[in-house]
């Protein structure tokens, strides 16, 4: 049975000829900024481990790159009424007549104040958490949450819904001359004083009829990859190639007439 993934599916969306470059022939083609951000998200997933054994962040030995986000959210979490009660998980969900695994891996579970079983979502960004009610409604339909959901109910984890971490970075830089512990120090402080504009918390109810819909849009996207496969078609999306002001990393390869 083949395996698709969130992310596989958001490339087929973003660009089909991308997809089929990155999850078909398995070409590895990881800009620097995209290893930066796999290896902070290792970093924060170690950290909520580290959390659950009642480690200190001090008793992490955090890198100074990801120390900022991690620092956040484990002050949020001790005022916040937050239980933090399983890690990372990975989850798989197999749908025998369509020959497809769904798979995708939770960031935790948590406890609410009034004990209600939650999903767990991080999200690092520069930027501040939008209060635009209109920005914010975009999440009520994510597809990746949507999904996290769907696995996890199929999983027997019964939840009312998704909490999304939202972690802005500290913009501070280690000044010149300025130790590592004195630097730490600063961002202590910086974060104790402003802790709000650097946490964002969204809640998101999910329902099971939401789930069995994100099960339907998952699977009708899965037929027209299958299709692209078998017809040997693979579109490509111009718009694609400067995502978030960055070149496609298969821009080279898309415009040349090499097969693969």
């Amino acid at each position: 049975m083949k395996v698709y993934t969130n992310s596989a599916l958001k490339t087929y969306r973003l660009c089909p000829r991308k997809y089929y470059y990155a999850y078909e022939c398995r070409i590895e083609m990881i800009d620097p900024s995209s290893r930066i951000a796999m290896d902070k998200g290792t970093e924060i997933h170690r950290a909520i481990q580290g959390k659950l054994a009642g480690l200190t962040i001090e008793e992490l030995d955090i890198d100074l790159v990801t120390y900022p986000e991690i620092l956040v959210l484990f002050q949020y979490y001790e005022t916040d009424g937050i239980d933090l009660i399983e890690g990372e998980k990975q989850l798989h969900m197999v749908i025998p007549n369509q020959n497809v695994i769904l798979a995708g891996k939770l960031d935790g579970i948590v406890k609410t104040s009034n004990d209600e079983i939650n999903l767990l979502e991080i999200k690092t960004s520069r930027f501040k958490l939008t209060e635009d009610e209109d920005v914010l409604a975009k999440w009520d339909i994510d597809r990746q949450l949507g999904m996290y959901s769907l696995l996890a109910r199929s999983n027997g984890i019964e939840h009312t819904g998704i909490i999304v971490d939202y972690l802005r970075t500290p913009s501070l830089k280690c000044k010149k001359d300025e130790s590592d512990e004195d630097f730490l120090q600063r961002i202590n402080e910086n974060v104790a004083e402003n802790l709000d504009t650097y946490y964002g918390k969204i809640s998101i109810q999910r329902t099971v009829e939401q789930d069995e819909e994100c099960l339907e849009e998952t699977l009708q996207e899965i037929r027209m990859i299958k299709s692209c496969m078998s017809h040997g078609i693979w579109t490509r999306t111009g718009e694609a190639c400067n995502e978030y002001h960055k070149l496609c990393p298969f821009t080279s390869l898309c415009r040349s007439e090499t097969d693969v």
